[in-house]
């Protein structure tokens, strides 16, 4: 075999390795390009922060009592004599019955004052 032989071997398959090389190289890049996908558990915690959200209101008082008739009568002193908002355990995600006074500021207005978001607990 002679070497213009072997050149012009080389030349044919040279192209080839070149090709070759290139997809590899390419191939490699659109790897490394595609968006990496969270984990099952990633998802989740994401998910829960994202159902976590503050509420702008401030903190509610949590007021607990021994009797429901105590509870009750606290809540409709706090709500000025009004009949207050009965919440049982269960509904809307309350894990205890309590009661809410009745009043229409979302917000207290002095530091002792009442807010319709406080809770007076009684044991069910």
């Amino acid at each position: 075999m002679s070497f213009g032989a072997l050149l012009t071997g080389l030349s044919a398959i040279a192209p080839v390795i070149v090709a070759v090389a290139v997809v590899v190289v390419v191939s490699e890049g659109i790897k490394s390009a595609k968006p990496k996908t969270k984990s099952k558990d990633e998802k989740e915690q994401t998910e829960q922060k994202e159902q976590k959200k503050r509420v702008n209101a401030p903190i509610a008082r949590r007021n607990t009592y021994n009797t429901r008739k105590k509870a009750k009568e606290a809540a409709q002193r706090a709500g000025g004599g009004k009949k207050p908002r009965h919440d049982q355990k269960g509904y809307n995600g309350s894990k205890k019955s309590h009661y809410h006074p009745d009043v229409n500021d979302r917000y207290r207005k002095t530091p002792h004052g009442a807010s319709m978001h406080d809770h007076y607990y009684y044991p069910d």
